[in-house]
């Protein structure tokens, strides 16, 4: 799918690179960029129509400082509250090694929110990867921004 010029696809398990497994805040996705504005890229995260992607399920958006979580809904109970898991998106700033000063692109971290999710979301979570990633490595990504690498836990 995207399989392009210059994109690099790679699939990671549980035990590799941090990712993968039903851990807390486990790495889900990793898309690096070339000639890409980070804050651009922020915003772009931000405006992204979820809704599309899941339209049956309840969630709310956060912004943060680096990115946006999409918080799952379920109906509140005595014993449980309403939040049921969810997505932390962060675009990071990108410098490589302390060795070396040359500033690259930044990259979009995508993360598990475990907290109050009884059921993992598996379905949810790749329905998002496939379209976050369809959207940035085609022609729904800001003007300028060059995918170089995408890394995932085989969600795609």
């Amino acid at each position: 799918m995207l399989r392009g010029r210059h994109t690099r696809m790679t699939s990671f398990g549980a035990g590799i690179g941090g990712g993968g497994g039903e851990e807390s805040n486990a790495l889900l996705l990793r898309m690096d960029f070339e000639d890409a504005d980070a804050e651009e890229l922020r915003q772009w995260i931000r405006r992204y129509p979820f809704g599309t992607a899941l339209p049956v399920q309840p969630f709310s958006l956060v912004e943060t400082v680096t990115g946006v979580d999409v918080v799952f809904r379920k109906k509140p109970t005595l014993e449980r509250g309403s939040q049921d898991g969810g997505l932390c998106f962060t675009i990071e700033d990108k410098v490589s090694g302390e060795e070396i000063d040359v500033l690259t692109g930044p990259t979009l971290i995508m993360r598990r929110i475990s907290e109050g999710q009884e059921i993992r979301k598996m379905f949810a979570e790749r329905i998002v990867v496939k379209a976050v990633v369809k959207s940035l490595a085609g022609d729904g990504a800001p003007p300028g921004t060059k995918v170089r690498t995408v890394l995932h836990e085989g969600l795609v």
